[in-house]
């Protein structure tokens, strides 16, 4: 995330600037009072005057060093413009909105970092010192009857004055385990989701996506309202998902949902589609497996067979970025994978 640099850029070119002309006034300076020196010596002037040009060069000296230290912090206040997570992570609230002006130290993110997870629990006034001295243990039912160890990291101090409960947080060491429960989750949804013929839209898409993370997301099925990134790779704009979205939803039903399309064609047509789409990543997570289930319909319903399964993670991965600059060589390569057999046959 970047905060809008140009006037610090230009208050770090007035302080280089600053500094470049106390260097020179102190290397004159000092030239001076090598002169001065030597007049001193020859007894060409008194040792008032050479006192003098000391003064001369020490103030000279001084005011260098202050120039350095105020571009220094001119540098440094144009750092803080880049803000960087300490660890990667899932941005969940943004607290400022585009041409705020933001005070020095105020929030303007809060970010979910990978590791360790939280879960939170409302516990009642009577067993708020229960909580804290006993061992904790959760359970998710996408795993059956498993138990997992947790630990409190934190029991709020003041009770909610509506509930008269405190807030705690147990955290839990089990990403795999979680990772495990989503997939799980996810795959139990997506065993109910039922083929749908065109047409097609944004609000299909979110349907997918809502059906296939209710049990994980609050958020399933909701466009997101922050901007999102991806190592190098920027998506699209809050502002720009519905338009955009509907645009390619638009430029495929002019195109018949690729109906009647010859299999080069119509891998060519999914690849395209499907990077530009994907470029748009209207949810904040899940976009790659609600955008597959997407494109599996599109791809049954014009009569032909798809699995994911001879595509690797690092493939599917790399194609899609390199569909970021309109490289769809490895889209179509994958699709030409995955794209089977006439249903019919």
């Amino acid at each position: 995330m970047r905060l809008d640099q140009a006037d610090l850029v230009l208050a770090l070119n007035s302080a280089r600037a600053n500094r470049d002309r106390a260097e020179a006034e102190w290397r004159l300076a000092e030239v001076e009072l090598e002169r001065f020196r030597d007049l001193r010596d020859k007894r060409f002037v008194s040792e008032t005057e050479f006192d003098r040009a000391l003064l001369a060069e020490r103030r000279a000296h001084a005011l260098f060093e202050q120039a350095d230290s105020e571009l220094s912090l001119a540098r440094n206040r144009l750092a803080y413009t880049e803000l960087v997570a300490t660890g990667d992570g899932t941005v969940t609230e943004v607290f400022v909105d585009v041409g705020d002006v933001v005070e020095a130290g105020a929030p303007v993110a809060r970010i979910a970092l990978d590791g360790a997870r939280d879960f939170v629990v409302d516990v009642p006034e009577s067993q708020r010192n229960w909580v804290s001295a006993s061992p904790a243990s959760i359970t998710l039912w996408a795993l059956g009857e498993r138990r997992f160890n947790a630990s409190l990291r934190e029991l709020g101090a003041a009770a909610d004055p509506v509930t008269r409960t405190y807030r705690a947080r147990f955290s839990i060491e089990a990403d795999e385990v979680l990772a495990s429960a989503e997939r799980a989750l996810t795959s139990i949804a997506a065993s109910e989701i039922e083929f749908s013929s065109p047409p097609y839209d944004l609000a299909y898409l979110q349907g997918l996506h809502h059906h296939l993370f209710r049990d994980i997301y609050a958020w399933a099925g909701e466009i997101r309202t922050i901007d999102i990134s991806k190592s190098d790779t920027r998506f699209c704009r809050t502002d720009r998902i519905i338009p955009e979205a509907t645009k390619i939803f638009a430029a495929m039903a002019q195109l018949k949902w690729f109906e009647g399309m010859a299999r080069p064609d119509l891998i060519q047509a999914i690849a395209e589609y499907y990077g530009d789409l994907n470029m748009v990543h209207p949810f904040r997570e899940g976009n790659g497996r609600a955008q597959r289930f997407l494109f599996e319909h599109l791809i049954v319903n014009v009569g032909y067979q798809i699995s994911w399964a001879p595509v690797t993670e690092g493939e599917w991965l790399q194609a899609n970025i390199d569909a970021v600059e309109c490289d769809y060589a490895g889209l179509i390569e994958l699709f030409e994978k995955c794209i089977g057999a006439p249903i019919a046959e």
